[in-house]
This record gives C-alpha cells, structure tokens and sequence, in this order.
C-alpha cells in the first residue's frame, strides 16, 4: 500500500493541487492523508474515487469547507477517517510553541527582525 500524505499550504498554486487526475495516478490500494490545508484537495473528486475504488482510503484532518457539512457524504464513508483539524496537536506542543512565541516577542519588543517561523506574505505562507 502506498500512502499520499498532502501537508500543503492553501496558495493559489496549491488550490486542488489533489484531484482526479492525481488519484487516478494513485494505486487503487493507496491511502491519502491529508494535514494541510483543506482546499488543496478537491473534495467532489476525492469522494468520486473513493467511491468508485480508484482509492482505499483517505484520512482527513482538515476540508475545503470547514466544519464539513453535516449532510456530507464523507460523513457516512466506511473508508474514511475523519479527525477534527488537530493534526497539529503533538508531544510537547506547548512547550515548543511558547519557546518560539516568547524569543519572537523579545525580538518584537527589541525592535528587531523576528526570525522564528517567519511568514512570506507574497508567497501565501
């Protein structure tokens, strides 16, 4: 089994970047995981092969609309774990968050360059 984990920023490059034509790439015993973001994948397709066995399984921690419709067909898939956007939760989170938070917000306070986790607006990210 092959596994196809997406963990992808939403750009407009990366926008159902996870369509048809990458699942039908995909061995029908595949799993797709995705932690992105959710409007990376396309979610009409994923379902459609699903569906149609062109893939076994998917796992999804985030959706293209979020929270995911209650009247959603993912909802009912046997194949399909859903999980509610907490991927991001690890051992120690707290701790490695605030140990970046804390030498940002001295630099912030220094009026220096922040150089923890820096954002590169034209880039989406």
């Amino acid at each position: 089994m092959d596994i196809v984990v997406g963990i992808l920023p939403g750009t407009a490059d990366t926008f159902h970047i996870f369509n048809s034509t990458v699942f039908a790439q995909m061995k029908s015993d595949s799993m797709f995981v995705n932690v992105g973001r959710g409007d990376t994948v396309h979610t009409k397709e994923l379902v459609q092969a699903l569906t149609e066995s062109h893939l076994a399984f998917a796992a999804l921690d985030v959706f293209e609309d979020e929270p995911l419709p209650q009247d959603h067909p993912l909802w009912k898939m046997s194949n399909v774990l859903l999980t509610p956007h907490i991927s991001g939760l690890t051992v120690d989170f707290q701790r490695k968050f605030m140990s970046i938070f804390l030498k940002n917000l001295k630099q912030f306070a220094a009026d220096q360059t922040l150089t923890e986790n820096q954002v590169t607006l034209t880039r989406g990210y």
